[in-house]
């Protein structure tokens, strides 16, 4: 029996690599990934509600609302028009949650500025930026988790730098899958 076996090693040792020459394929190439599918949801239009908090501040918590209509330019650059920061979004994933549902998710990079008016009545220009991650429900409807960081010259403040942490509904009004769907 070793005998047997020790025949069939040397021949598999000398007529392996004639084997994988014959087929053109290298037995030590990495396999390439691609991918399988198209994204499900692509948004176009949509208009979100977003409820806050302003956390960093010692002495004083604010809670925000929100509203922010965000239209998509291609699957992966929008501009956010009523909030004023560009989406810049470059991840979309499709995961199983508990190993029953899948979800679609997408995470987008923002950057913008505005106006950020103090109870005191002093306002001050802002700048900054932060991420959104969204989970679909539907191609109607979906869920945005959104941290954002902003800067702010006013002085006399406890801190002139901004956190929104929020979490918003969106809506969507688009009705055409567009063709740059990847």
């Amino acid at each position: 029996m070793n005998k047997l076996l020790s025949i069939g090693l040397v021949v598999g040792f000398f007529l392996g690599p004639s084997v994988w020459a014959q087929s053109n394929v290298n037995a030590y190439e990495v396999p390439q990934v691609a991918a399988v599918e198209s994204k499900l949801f692509v948004p176009q239009r949509d208009l979100a509600v977003h409820l806050g908090v302003l956390p960093l501040d010692a002495f004083y918590k604010a809670l925000t609302l929100g509203l922010s209509y965000t239209t998509q330019f291609q699957s992966y650059l929008g501009w956010e028009i009523i909030n004023a920061n560009a989406a810049f979004t470059p991840i979309y994933s499709k995961s199983l949650f508990f190993n029953k549902d899948v979800l679609h998710s997408e995470t987008s990079f923002v950057l913008g500025g505005g106006m950020v008016a103090f109870n005191s009545g002093e306002s001050a220009p802002m700048f900054g930026g932060g991420a959104i991650f969204r989970v679909y429900k539907s191609r109607k409807f979906s869920y945005k988790f959104d941290g954002r960081l902003y800067y702010t010259s006013a002085a006399g403040k406890s801190s002139n730098f901004l956190l929104d942490l929020s979490v918003g509904l969106a809506f969507e009004f688009g009705d055409e899958v567009k063709k740059d769907a990847i």
